[in-house]
């Protein structure tokens, strides 16, 4: 689907191009901004064990999301080329959680993943048509990401990882990423644009050791890679934002 958007966006921004009407704007130099906009963040999980016997599926949810970038822009080559360099960070990413029970409802689990802050470091190369701005981007990117299943189980009098006989799992860490997307950008004033940008990020998959309560390992050492489930996850995200230029 992210695919289908990109073709839409690349074609309203061929069409935008075609329009734009040319206003006295100096694209080359340096830019701060800040931006705001929806994500879908997406993980899904597995055990070669079958720890975890309701399957879930993909996990998807919106959330919110806003940060700040730094960016520089130039055109070493061509005044319609623009190359330039951009990092940003974002936060405001929130918890998505799944409860799955199985048919007579007396075990499941609880599936909780949060990704609480991001930040990017992209290349960036567009074209320029007068006060609009068409470009691709893609870099790296750095998530703090936390994985949690946890075992819902009435007899063991609880439902966390403190809790003796409650299966779990859980992974807590930063992430590395890569990044693409695209975007358009209008420069409605001497020193100032806005713009629309859609952004895909896949990061790299994760483990983290079953346990039985209490940081009891589920398994021995020796089966422990056997004995663990593995995150993956993504996010697509859609922002607006302001950029100024300086």
């Amino acid at each position: 689907m992210a695919m289908r958007i990109l073709t839409v966006l690349g074609l309203v921004a061929a069409a935008t191009t075609a329009q734009a009407q040319d206003i006295n704007y100096d694209w080359d130099g340096a830019y701060v901004g800040a931006f705001a906009g929806a994500s879908f963040f997406e993980v899904e999980s597995s055990d070669l064990t079958d720890t975890f016997t309701n399957d879930a599926p993909p996990i998807n949810e919106v959330i919110l999301n806003y940060g700040v970038n730094l960016g520089y822009n130039w055109m070493p080559f061509d005044p319609n080329l623009l190359l330039g360099v951009e990092v940003d960070i974002q936060g405001g990413n929130e918890t998505n959680q799944l409860i799955k029970l199985n048919e007579d409802g007396t075990n499941g689990q609880l599936y909780e993943n949060q990704i609480s802050s991001l930040a990017t470091v992209r290349g960036r190369a567009g074209l320029i048509n007068g006060n609009v701005l068409s470009y691709l981007t893609g870099g790296v990117s750095f998530g703090q990401v936390d994985y949690g299943i946890t075992g819902i189980l009435p007899t063991a009098g609880g439902t966390d990882c403190d809790t003796v006989g409650v299966k779990c799992t859980q992974y807590s860490d930063s992430l590395l990423g890569l990044n693409i997307g695209m975007g358009i950008e209008y420069a409605f004033r001497e020193n100032a644009t806005m713009r629309f940008q859609i952004m895909q990020h896949s990061f790299e998959s994760a483990s983290s050791e079953n346990q039985n309560g209490l940081n009891t390992p589920l398994c021995s050492i020796d089966n422990a890679d056997e004995c663990s489930t593995y995150f993956s996850s993504s996010l697509t995200q859609f922002n607006f934002g302001v950029n100024y230029q300086f």
